[in-house]
């Protein structure tokens, strides 16, 4: 599962060069994998040491993840798809995520693979969406001229975007090599509506949050009733506003490769350091506490099956759980939830010509 997932392992001869080869050879590499955190890949003990995890499957992960890379001479061009659920007691949330860059190598093509320094420019656009992510509560909303209890809050269509460039170096001996980078990017979080469904007494409401107001329908048998109008500065959370914001982060890391058929290796890490001025103000004055910065691990082994084809395990280890790799899930209600270490571990075969 580069922020863009895997960027701990960013590596200055791109994503398709193959540890100990000449970087400046055409190369083809696709990669389809499987990730998975539940409590028997959990080697250590995260959920196991978190009441909130034990002998549940709260925040169990499951994911599959088709990556193509492109290398010929000095430019490197990358795609990646995947396919995320994960669990939250009784809601289950499903994201697509998706990511597009390029990279160039920076210097004459004639000095390609000439000396033991790379050095390369990488811009790249990664997002995550939904069709509504559905949290289901019973929380009591009361305000002036409404009291309420709230069965359940949904994002309609809730998405991400990032924008995001780095500068990335390499030093290379044999058939080791060490990368580092730092980079900066761009993020939108948005949706189309915040929506919801409730009950006063006996009679059944929907609710619609607003950009300056919620209102509350009655449905059913109660279609009669009253609807009911509060600005949102009555509420406690203006959730439209809330789950539509900009956010910006910087990041840097390094990485370490080794290969020697049939065997290879790669160990990378990665520190993220987020910036959301339109919310996480907002988070601190309710007395929350907003999570900005995440340290990421991620090791790889990988095994030849012959000549083109080999088998993939690779695991990662996140401070904050998805922060800044799933930014949609981000807002002032959920933000209590990304105080949490995390891990996953994909298993895939990788495809190089």
């Amino acid at each position: 599962a580069r922020a863009a997932p895997l960027d701990a392992l960013l590596d200055a001869a791109g994503p398709a060069a193959p540890v100990g080869h000449a970087a400046a050879a055409p190369t083809i590499e696709l990669e389809l994998s499987g990730d998975l955190a539940n409590s028997t890949v959990d080697v250590l003990g995260l959920r196991s040491n978190d009441a909130a995890y034990a002998g549940s499957k709260i925040g169990d992960y499951h994911g599959g993840h088709l990556r193509a890379a492109l290398g010929l001479g000095r430019w490197q061009a990358e795609g990646s798809y995947w396919q995320r659920r994960l669990q939250d007691r009784s809601d289950t949330y499903r994201f697509n995520s998706w990511q597009l860059a390029g990279q160039v190598r920076l210097g004459t093509a004639e000095h390609l693979d000439q000396g033991p320094w790379d050095w390369a420019l990488r811009g790249s656009t990664w997002g995550d969406q939904a069709d509504q992510l559905v949290r289901h509560t019973s929380t009591r909303l009361a305000v002036d001229g409404l009291d309420t209890q709230v069965q359940d809050v949904r994002l309609v269509a809730p998405r991400d975007r990032q924008m995001q460039l780095d500068l990335i170096g390499g030093w290379r001996a044999g058939t080791h090599r060490l990368s580092g980078f730092v980079g900066a990017g761009r993020s939108s979080v948005s949706n189309t509506a915040v929506n919801g469904h409730s009950s006063v007494g006996n009679c059944p409401y929907d609710l619609s949050f607003g950009s300056s107001q919620l209102t509350a329908t009655p449905t059913g048998s109660c279609s009669s009733g009253l609807v009911i109008r509060i600005p949102n500065q009555l509420l406690p959370y203006a959730a439209q506003a809330e789950t539509n914001y900009q956010a910006r982060y910087l990041h840097g890391g390094a990485s370490y490769a080794w290969h020697s058929a049939p065997w290879g290796v790669k160990l990378g890490y990665e520190l993220q350091q987020w910036q959301r001025p339109s919310i996480d103000p907002l988070i601190r004055q309710r007395g929350g506490v907003a999570y900005e910065r995440n340290h990421i691990l991620v090791g790889e082994l990988s095994h030849e099956l012959g000549t083109h084809v080999a088998l993939l395990l690779r695991g990662q280890l996140m401070s904050n759980q998805f922060l800044g790799e799933l930014p949609l899930a981000y807002n002032t209600i959920s933000a209590s939830r990304f105080g949490k270490k995390y891990g996953l571990v994909s298993a895939g075969l990788q495809a190089r010509f």
